[in-house]
């Protein structure tokens, strides 16, 4: 699944290339591992915790305007943040089917 790269585009071609650096797949750490998907995001932002959530701020807004639904922005990074797998993908979910039912 190309997820992350196809709502972050270019930024998420960026991103890809910088986890394999860390022997993880982008998409899959991110929906199945979201605590490590977080840790990652803050290395590559050197330890700069306000950068890293403003990746996922950003994030949370393109999956909002994509799929017309409002994901808040804070909730949204600190489901990442705290590895709350199960949260995020009823989130992704609702943006599937937001997305699919637009189609």
């Amino acid at each position: 699944m190309e997820f992350l790269d196809e709502i972050s585009f270019p930024v998420g071609t960026a991103m890809k290339a910088n986890f394999k650096g860390y022997g993880k797949d982008l998409d899959e750490t991110f929906l199945n591992e979201p605590a490590t998907f977080y840790r990652i995001l803050l290395q590559l932002y050197s330890g700069d915790e306000a950068s890293a959530r403003a990746f996922l701020h950003l994030l949370a807004a393109t999956l909002s305007e994509k799929a017309g639904v409002f994901i808040d922005p804070v909730e949204f990074a600190h489901v990442v943040e705290s590895g709350d797998r199960e949260r995020l993908v009823s989130i992704i979910s609702m943006y599937l089917e937001k997305l699919q039912a637009q189609r």
